[in-house]
């Protein structure tokens, strides 16, 4: 929680001045970057550990780890990533601090770990840890040694997922660059990425170097061998750009995208590239020279050695191109065909599975991967994470509920705009409900549609907020029965959506919330919590629950400490004062992700839970 108040000011003595101790200013965040969510997994000294991180645009961290053996639920940390990538996270519940770098593909954390008990110290020096799921990447922690030739089967590769595996060519095996930029090129290709890892490790002579001279001594370069005639084809498909014809708009936006730019087309700009620069040109030099998706190894071949040729004979003797390839005319007919071509390639040991076509099992972790990455959800892209979370064994699913909690997009009751019902000019005034209408009474519906989004039940009309199309359908199926301040009430409205709502009743008290409601959190149901007393109640969304107390999503805003004293909760003082009448736009969603202690939750009375889970 946040100290709203404001210091104490007055006369004072003045302080002693101090001379300065000279210190290091440390290094700025690693700001304006995108936010990212990921995991990653390592172990040390017989425990294993799972660090689950957030970074946010700003460059501040949060993280969950877990240690096994150890505490279950695991410990919550913050920190800061910097402009180097090292970063520090400390421990909001304990004394554990993780100082490492995360490396610059994203992929992996080296780190230092330490944790202070009352009964000892326990450190781990350089602590390697990997991250679990990536999406379209290859997964480095795949230690297979296969050596069988991948399949040349042609199949729809632009819709297949893969996973890099260990090929035993060292210059790939050892180069996360090169087999995350392989993968991805051929993603954006639509092709095998087998299939271009063999023409680079071939092109290249086994070593995947983007600044690999041509063994002959000519002028070819990098990666697929680039020539002057492919700098020049590259070089018109790029000033095709101009115009308004769809073709003209299609290529301005790859070169927005891949960031290609015309003055890099020559040897010596290619020759001072790194892998992951170089690697966008090998996609610009196929797509200048027409490869469709689905090509097979021959044509993709055929399109690095003899880009300008539409037949399968590429080069014939006395043409000009012929005598400097001649050592792949393997039947010595004077003829260089693009299956001679693949078959001297897989004589020489080029032809390798570098990558694997994952699981349809692995393909749901990516799928769930890249939906978690996102800032929030929908609630279609809700749905969908469970249907993916569904098919986790049941000892994954309760971690992956528990980011999907965070993915649900903030309400704030204030800007509902409900008209009253007669009750409620009766009962607060018209001359009130007129002015700021009844969003300040609307915490329960508020909740509720944030609560059915968390289920992945959307709302049915987009011309209204989701809170006051319940508000509309209670009304309209309850008649002048309709009583959102009732719980029955408005539990009728979610099973008339969708959800299963049970009510249940307790104590605000860490056991109690152990003992009834932690097994709902880990099945993936939403909470709703009423506290208060019967004549003044408030109604919030409970997002999960630690060692600190509930994390609370409040339609209404932030509840300072100071509203919950031994004398109770403070409900009139907290409606009215937390909020203009009219709202504040800068105070919009202050009620998300608060923390309400199980201190401050002693003397917040609890009136009920209601547990909502997805009707079958």
């Amino acid at each position: 929680m946040f100290d709203t108040r404001e210091p104490k000011t007055g006369p004072s003595k003045a302080p002693k001045p101090k001379t300065p101790t000279p210190t290091t200013a440390p290094r700025p965040l690693k700001a304006n970057q995108q936010r990212w969510e990921r995991t990653f997994r390592g172990a040390a000294k017989g425990v294993t550990f799972q660090l689950r991180i957030i970074r946010r645009p700003d460059g501040h961290l949060s993280a969950r780890y877990q240690a096994t053996p150890g505490k279950g639920s695991g410990w919550h940390l913050e920190g800061q990533l910097r402009d180097d990538n090292t970063f520090t996270l400390k421990g909001t519940e304990n004394k554990a601090e993780f100082q490492g770098k995360i490396s610059p593909d994203g992929k992996t954390v080296i780190s230092n770990f330490t944790n202070v008990t009352t009964k000892d110290t326990f450190t781990v020096s350089e602590m390697t840890l990997r991250m679990a799921v990536w999406v379209n990447t290859p997964a480095s922690s795949d230690n297979s040694e296969t050596q069988s030739n991948a399949s040349t089967n042609q199949v729809n590769t632009s819709t297949m997922q893969w996973t890099a595996v260990k090929s035993g060519s060292t210059q790939f095996d050892n180069n996360p660059a090169v087999r995350s930029g392989i993968l991805w090129a051929a993603g954006e290709l639509g092709i095998n990425p087998n299939d271009l890892a063999t023409c680079i490790s071939f092109e290249s002579n086994y070593t995947f170097s983007p600044a690999e001279p041509n063994g002959a001594g000519g002028k070819a370069i990098g990666l697929i061998q680039f020539l002057p005639p492919s700098f020049a084809q590259m070089n018109q498909y790029l000033n095709s750009a101009t115009g308004s014809s769809d073709r003209a708009k299609r290529i301005k936006s790859e070169i927005e995208k891949y960031g290609w730019s015309a003055n890099k087309l020559n040897r010596s700009s290619f020759k001072s590239m790194n892998f992951d620069e170089q690697i966008k040109y090998v996609v610009l030099h196929f797509k200048a020279h027409g490869l469709k998706p689905n090509s097979p190894l021959s044509e993709l071949y055929r399109k690095i050695l003899a880009p300008f040729s539409d037949t399968e004979k590429m080069y014939t003797k006395g043409d000009g191109f012929y005598e400097a390839n001649s050592g792949l005319d393997i039947n010595d007919d004077d003829i260089i065909s693009a299956a001679e071509a693949v078959r001297k390639i897989i004589a020489n040991g080029h032809k390798k599975e570098y990558y694997r076509s994952v699981s349809q099992n692995q393909q749901n972790n990516s799928n769930l991967s890249s939906l978690l990455s996102k800032e929030t959800l929908t609630a279609q892209e809700i749905s969908k994470a469970r249907e993916f979370i569904l098919q986790l064994p049941i000892s994954k699913r309760s971690e992956m509920y528990e980011i999907l909690q965070q993915k649900v997009s903030y309400r704030n009751q204030r800007n509902n705009a409900s008209k009253p019902l007669r009750s409620d000019e009766q009962f607060w005034g018209k001359n009130l409900t007129d002015r700021i209408g009844i969003g300040f009474i609307m915490c329960q519906v508020t909740s509720l549609a944030m609560s059915l989004e968390y289920l992945g039940i959307a709302n049915p009309d987009n011309s209204k907020q989701f809170e006051d199309f319940l508000e509309s359908k209670g009304r309209n199926e309850q008649g002048g029965g309709w009583e959102r301040y009732t719980a029955i009430d408005w539990m009728k409205l979610a099973s008339s959506m969708g959800a299963k709502p049970q009510q249940v009743f307790g104590k605000n008290t860490k056991s109690w919330w152990e003992s009834n409601i932690s097994k709902h959190f880990s099945q993936g149901d939403a909470i709703i919590m009423s506290v208060g007393n019967d004549a003044n109640a408030h109604v919030v969304r409970v997002q999960s629950m630690n060692d600190k107390g509930l994390m609370i999503d409040d339609p209404n805003g932030y509840m300072p400490p100071d509203l919950v004293n031994k004398f109770g909760f403070d409900v009139d003082n907290y409606r009215v004062n937390q909020f203009s009448d009219k709202g504040s736009e800068k105070k919009e969603t202050y009620g998300e992700n608060n923390i309400w202690t199980w201190e401050m939750l002693k003397n917040i009375p609890q009136r009920y839970v209601v547990i909502l889970s997805r009707q079958p």
